[in-house]
């Protein structure tokens, strides 16, 4: 995969299903720009309704993303949309403790640790609607 590819890939990826509104759905996979966190898995409900997973290598299990100051909207970033134009699925203060990627705020770089409502500040949604469809005009491979 190059740096930030033009399309997705369907790539066989595992994911953490511990709070995932979109169980069962098909897995597409991208390059980020965050060293961090270089790959994004979105597991999609319907091609506008989906759930966010970062990783550090495609040979691990991709992880929730939690945000310390909102309710995840800033990381439609991730997919090439925008905050504004963000729904999420308002489920946060459920999120589970769980080990995952975390930021406070958009364009920070993330971090990996503890997140979910009963420990940390990092809580996270089971699907987030960031007003585009994927894959798009994007090509799978």
């Amino acid at each position: 995969m190059s740096a930030t590819p033009p399309c997705w890939y369907a790539y066989n990826v595992s994911v953490d299903n511990s709070f995932n509104g979109c169980t069962g759905g098909q897995i597409l996979v991208k390059r980020t720009e965050y060293t961090s966190a270089p790959y994004l898995a979105v597991q999609l409900c319907s091609s506008t309704r989906y759930k966010l997973f970062l990783g550090s290598n495609l040979g691990t299990t991709f992880m929730n993303i939690g945000d310390g100051n909102g309710s995840g909207q800033d990381h439609c970033e991730l997919m090439g949309g925008s905050e504004a134009s963000a729904t999420v699925a308002g489920d946060y203060m459920n999120s589970p403790s769980a080990s995952g990627y975390y930021r406070n705020s958009p364009g920070a770089a993330f971090s990996f640790g503890p997140i979910g409502h009963y420990n940390t500040i990092f809580y996270f949604n089971s699907y987030i609607e960031c007003g585009m469809s994927i894959p798009g005009t994007n090509s799978v491979v």
